[in-house]
């Protein structure tokens, strides 16, 4: 005999991609009319940490009352993955460039005294991370399609976030 679903409804709410490849999926699960006056609560969100081979490592479960949901709805969808350091830095020098105009060096000044760094760290970021000398990255400014391209290679993971940062 087949058992009966505990739920009435279950929605992948988000999935996020972290920097170490392990995902987190959110899920929201509408209990059925049993369980829902057995827990107390009609929804509950399950947020589960699978390795990058899709195995979960960690499940937790988080009743939510009705009266609560559109907060907690807000919360999750506010969740993005967080983005490696380095891409952060090279993205907000080349946002200065791109978007706002400067040159090189007013970008690495502004993205040092907005990031709170010493200008070393951000040229650094920007050369030596990418696999570029200062007179390469200069040259490749000038060309944003390339520039963007061997970001993307740099970070694969995050070419929807730098296309967005750098159109």
């Amino acid at each position: 005999m087949k058992r009966e679903k505990a739920w009435k409804s279950r929605t992948l709410l988000n999935e996020i991609t972290m920097s170490d490849g392990f995902r987190l999926t959110f899920w929201i699960y509408e209990w059925n009319d049993d369980v829902a006056l057995r827990l107390k609560h009609r929804y509950c969100v399950r947020i589960r940490k699978l390795n990058p081979n899709g195995f979960p490592l960690l499940t937790e479960q988080i009743g939510v009352r009705v009266d609560n949901w559109n907060a907690f709805l807000d919360i999750v969808n506010r969740l993005k993955p967080t983005i490696p350091k380095t891409l952060q830095r090279v993205l907000t020098v080349l946002e200065q460039v791109y978007k706002k105009g400067r040159t090189y060096d007013e970008a690495v000044e502004i993205a040092a005294n907005k990031l709170k760094l010493h200008q070393k760290d951000i040229r650094h970021r920007c050369t030596i991370d990418l696999g570029l000398k200062t007179s390469q990255l200069r040259k490749l400014l000038n060309n944003k399609e390339k520039l963007t391209k061997l970001v993307i290679a740099k970070f694969p993971d995050y070419e929807d976030t730098i296309r967005e940062a750098l159109s």
